[in-house]
């Protein structure tokens, strides 16, 4: 697994800073990644700091904090854009936060609480804790509280003493930080941080500046343990367990599918380029940073338990000898990062181990690289660390984008980003007409092909789904569907949505395995007729959201059937595409009988290109078989609208329904249908809307076509003369938005009141929602949208 990668945080509590909220603050506190704020913070206060770094933010409130805080805006009850953790833990990209409210109770108030109710309200974030272990291999990384661990400050009376249920848990489940307030203290006189087994502690009073990495160990040097110098049966017998520790540590780690053998020096220190040496002299060091040996890896475990019983003779009089690693000979190593490679000494390393000692006195030999190694590390770790530091220094990322993470979980990841870098090169050169450096063209990479992508990625929540991935391990995992897709299909593919199919078919999290279970049993006993389709509003949350060039139909999918009448949907596709400055995606289905086709797919494709041609508009042309509604909703997942000639209107019985090929495609199409049985300008749209979540989508629809193509706009609604509700909420909605339209509401059946608005107002254009009922219901009884589709022959335009 990568290492995950350090992001500096800034924590703050007690008392509201200047410093942390002037015009200097970013110049001064630089490069924070992460606010947390820790209690007894005006809320006020913790917006002007979001303010001033613009990154997120996590809070806990303290005992001095109110329910409801007034200001000049109205009621606040939190910080406007940060998120409560109290009694929470939540996976903000890689690192695992959980957080407390309140104090110690002394008196009746909102955040203060008895020993009792915070060891329940830590007992019930078990679960949780547990879960990650599961799922990223530590329990958590950051505790935020506003009152500290109980004990710590002992000079302090009884309402600041902290909680005894934080000891526990920072003992129990390991975190590498726990950040607290509730303190104030003088820092330039009296300690604001601990040390709590291998947990920092750091009072946030006024604030602190920090780097912090997930799952990060830290040390402090501790006494040796005395122990009493042991005879040769004793000496022999402490062997033989060290022997058996050394089996069970290999068998378990089998299991584990980790490896248990130490690293090799030399193989480390040939993959390192750049280096230099510097002889630090005497340190004690913690043995659990001791990873590795020179020329001694086999002998023993990543613990350092003898593997071999030819150690037996020299492990057994080192053991005799022993008192404390304080009285014991020094052993030589070589420091890499924050790791240790055995010189001489590897037998008193493996008894010192034996006698449970933390520390053990060493000279060290720094061996100064860019290679950041720690005791985590693995044989797979390294080697992905050295290709890290290689592919930065080839680039030289480090300096012409510092602020961007690169790393990644796989070897031979690397070389797929310089195969990006030297192809985006290539293409660069013909673009410009002239010979691109390279350092230009890593840089035109990173801004042109690699940040468009992580805003996706993070704005559809992707490393939330994929825990344990990186940015850039997502980053080439969507460059290669992307690809492929384009090869398979024939046109290049929108990454938004082949980040929101990755969540859908590979997403980790247990809410998207159980989906795709339950959607895997549904499809084998339910008709396909009876497929409600994808959710409402997902291809709005999917695309629109992280869309940049502020063109909502990019590419429009059109259905190209050959007949006469097939061919007005390309028409209307041509004038949706100069409106939006769009390309075309024509796709031709060949029915699976082999039927007898009206024209050629070579006659087709000829004439699909002519037109499209003739109107100066991008278009590629696939030929697919298969049945046309599934085909068509397969392709739709890569478009962002699909155009549909209407040459079969559902008829109204209910049989007649059930085989509507135009009704299977409605439901279960996951993009904007433009249904066409004529073409039109599109120059006066009519929005049907009855409230239900399909014709609020109708309405965001409307209103972008409004603003961007100068649409005029009629709304109709259908109800009781007083019932105005539906009315006025679009009302609001456009007036909000400054978008002028002319509201109309009648009685009567929906159906018919559409059609007679559409006819009266000279509308060429219908908007409205799909399906509002259940599959069942609507091929029983029909529904308003069919009615349209029969007797309206002009574009309708049907949202999900």
């Amino acid at each position: 697994m990568a290492q995950n990668q350090p992001v500096q945080v800034l924590a703050f509590s007690d008392r509201a800073s200047d410093l942390l909220i002037d015009e200097n603050a970013k110049e001064r506190f630089q490069n924070i990644g992460l606010l947390l704020a820790c209690g007894d913070i005006p809320y006020y206060y913790i917006e002007r700091v979001m303010g001033s770094f613009g990154v997120p933010t996590f809070f806990v409130r303290g005992n001095h904090d109110n329910l409801e805080e007034f200001s000049a805006k109205g009621i606040r009850r939190k910080p406007m854009g940060a998120i409560n953790l109290d009694s929470d833990l939540v996976n903000h990209n890689n690192i695992l936060i959980a957080g407390f409210e309140g104090s110690v109770r002394y008196k009746e108030g909102p955040f203060m609480y008895s020993q009792t109710e915070m060891w329940i309200k830590v007992i019930n974030l078990i679960p949780k804790m547990v879960w990650n272990k599961v799922m990223y291999g530590r329990y958590l990384d950051i505790l935020i509280s506003h009152a500290p661990p109980a004990g710590l400050y002992p000079e302090t009376d009884h309402v600041h003493q902290g909680f005894k249920a934080f000891i526990w848990l920072i003992k129990t489940f390991k975190p590498s930080y726990h950040f607290h307030g509730h303190i104030h203290i003088d820092r330039a006189n009296e300690k604001g941080e601990y040390m709590l087994g291998q947990t920092q502690v750091l009072n946030t009073y006024p604030y602190v500046n920090i780097e912090v990495q997930a799952g990060k160990k830290h040390y402090q040097i501790g006494k040796s343990t005395h122990v009493r110098p042991s005879n040769l049966a004793n000496a022999l017998e402490d062997f033989r367990d060290a022997r058996r520790k050394a089996s069970l540590e290999i068998i378990l780690d089998s299991i584990r599918r980790k490896p248990s053998n130490l690293l090799s020096f030399e193989e480390i220190n040939n993959q390192i380029k750049e280096k230099s040496f510097q002889i630090r002299g005497l340190h004690k060091i913690p043995l659990d940073a001791i990873v590795g040996s020179v020329g001694r890896y086999q002998d023993f475990t990543r613990k350092f338990f003898p593997r071999r019983e030819g150690n037996k003779e020299r492990w057994v009089a080192i053991r005799k000898k022993f008192t404390s690693t304080d009285t014991m000979e020094p052993i030589e190593v070589y420091q890499i990062g924050e790791v240790y490679f055995v010189l001489d000494g590897n037998h008193r390393v493996s008894v010192a181990r034996q006698n449970h000692e933390s520390y053990i006195q060493a000279y060290v030999t720094l061996i100064e690289t860019n290679l950041p190694l720690s005791p985590e590390d693995d044989a797979e770790d390294i080697i992905l660390k050295t290709q890290h530091v290689n592919f930065i220094e080839t680039t030289k990322l480090d300096h012409l984008r510092p602020k961007v993470d690169f790393s990644v979980t796989a070897p031979g990841q690397y070389r797929k980003l310089s195969e990006h870098i030297a192809i985006h090169q290539y293409f660069l050169g013909i673009e410009t007409k002239k010979e691109v450096k390279y350092e230009e063209a890593v840089v035109d990479w990173v801004d042109q092909i690699y940040s468009p992508i992580l805003r996706i990625i993070r704005s559809q929540g992707l490393l939330r789904e994929f825990p344990g991935r990186t940015p850039t391990d997502l980053f080439l995992w969507i460059s290669d569907q992307q690809q492929e897709l384009t090869q398979n299909i024939g046109w290049e593919v929108d990454p938004a949505y082949i980040a929101k199919e990755l969540v859908r078919e590979k997403g980790g999290r247990p809410r998207q395995f159980m989906k795709r279970i339950g959607e895997v049993l549904l499809n084998k006993i339910r008709p396909l007729t009876f497929d409600p389709g994808p959710p409402t509003g997902d291809w709005r949350k999917a695309h629109v959201i992280p869309r940049s060039d502020e063109r909502l139909f990019s590419s429009s999918l059109v259905a190209i059937t050959g007949e006469e009448e097939g061919w007005k949907a390309l028409e209307q596709a041509l004038i949706l595409a100069k409106k939006e400055e769009g390309s075309i995606r024509g796709v031709h289905i060949l029915s699976e009988n082999e039927g007898r086709e009206v024209s050629t797919p070579e006659v087709i494709r000829e004439q699909f290109e002519v037109v499209s041609h003739s109107h100066n508009i991008d278009h590629q042309f696939i030929v697919e078989k298969g049945k046309v509604s599934k085909m068509i909703s397969r392709l739709a997942r890569w478009n962002d609208i699909v155009i549909f000639p209407l040459t079969h209107p559902p008829e109204d019985k209910p049989g007649d329904r059930l085989r509507s090929g135009i009704r299977n495609l409605i439901q279960s199409v996951s993009r904007p249908l433009l249904v066409v049985p004529a073409v039109s300008p599109m120059s006066h749209a009519l929005l049907a809307y009855d409230g239900s979540p399909k014709s609020v989508e109708a309405q965001y629809l409307t209103a972008y076509l409004a603003k961007n193509w100068g649409t005029k706009i009629t709304v109709v609604t259908v109800g009781e003369a007083e019932d105005m509700q539906n009315q006025n909420q679009v009302n609001e909605y456009f007036s909000s938005r400054q978008i002028q339209a002319d509201y109309i509401h009648r009685e009567g059946k929906p159906g018919e009141v559409i059609l007679e608005t559409a006819e009266s107002e000279g509308c060429d254009l219908i908007i409205m929602g799909g399906y509002s009922h259940s599959p069942i219901i609507e091929v029983a009884f029909g529904s308003t949208v069919d009615q349209v589709l029969r007797e309206y022959r002009k574009p309708i335009l049907i949202c999900r």
